[in-house]
């Protein structure tokens, strides 16, 4: 797996987001780079498994719409301070090459 780079030299590894209530089984939405393609993968309650990919001219764009957005400045793992068990809980994750 080879991550892809921008031209600044901005590469993504992964990002992961999972969304969850209470009483529901988490979503899962990955993205990430193989190969230089963007590969998508949902996890989804009830449907299952769900995998796309596109094509190297799409990543770069993508890769550049993060970058634009200051993402290497986030921190590397999002997560609720405290279990709130009656709302949406949400975990945000990604890893910067």
């Amino acid at each position: 797996m080879k991550p892809i780079k921008t031209d600044t030299g901005f590469m993504l590894d992964y990002l992961e987001l999972s969304i969850w209530s209470f009483i529901s089984h988490p979503e899962k939405v990955r993205v990430s780079v193989k190969d230089g393609i963007l590969v998508v993968e949902c996890d989804i309650p009830f449907i299952g498994g769900i995998k796309a990919s596109k094509p190297k001219r799409f990543t770069a764009a993508w890769l550049k719409k993060l970058e634009a957005i200051h993402i290497s400045k986030w921190k590397s793992s999002y997560e609720p301070r405290a279990m709130v068990c009656d709302g949406t809980q949400w975990e945000l994750e990604y890893k910067v090459v």
